[in-house]
């Protein structure tokens, strides 16, 4: 039953995702899964609001947009480019 919820995330291997809110704390985390199950992830989001952050301390490997998501025109654009699944 523990292995559940990893094996449900399997359907995600070798497809592209598209986070908003990636450089938080629970955007980190699951792009941070994800990567493990070579899921090929974008994300985007604002710049991490301390510091000492979650996102800087997993050394993420993958784009990241730094903007603001109320700017409709780059978020379009930035989905545009990912081409998510």
């Amino acid at each position: 039953m523990e292995n559940l919820g990893l094996k449900m995330l399997g359907i995600y291997q070798n497809k592209r995702v598209f986070i908003t809110g990636n450089t938080g704390f629970k955007g980190s985390w699951l792009a941070s899964i994800f990567k493990k199950l070579n899921v090929h992830v974008e994300g985007y989001a604002l710049s991490p609001a301390i510091p000492t952050n979650h996102f800087d301390l997993l050394n993420a490997d993958y784009k990241t947009t730094v903007a603001n998501i109320l700017d409709k025109d780059k978020l379009d654009a930035a989905i545009a480019q990912a081409q998510p699944d």
